[in-house]
């Protein structure tokens, strides 16, 4: 089945650090449907550094992320 793009709205994650990072993209990604494609905007600081890593631990894929100079979005 083709991946396609989804309706559900971005996570948006920006003043939010982890643990608790982690914690809301998990609930919301187990939410989600196998074969639906996310959006999740947070603010690229140190204490974030291991969402993205966690995201894939958990078995998502990572098709894309971009960065400005104070968020990070990332498709999965």
């Amino acid at each position: 089945m083709p991946l396609t793009p989804t309706s559900r709205p971005e996570l948006d994650l920006t003043g939010t650090s982890c643990p608790m990072a982690f914690v809301k993209a998990r609930i919301y990604l187990d939410q989600c449907k196998d074969d639906e494609i996310i959006q999740i905007l947070f603010e690229d600081t140190p204490a974030n550094e291991p969402l993205v890593r966690s995201i894939q631990g958990l078995g998502h894929i990572i098709l894309a992320a971009t960065s400005d100079p104070n968020t990070t979005l990332v498709a999965a």
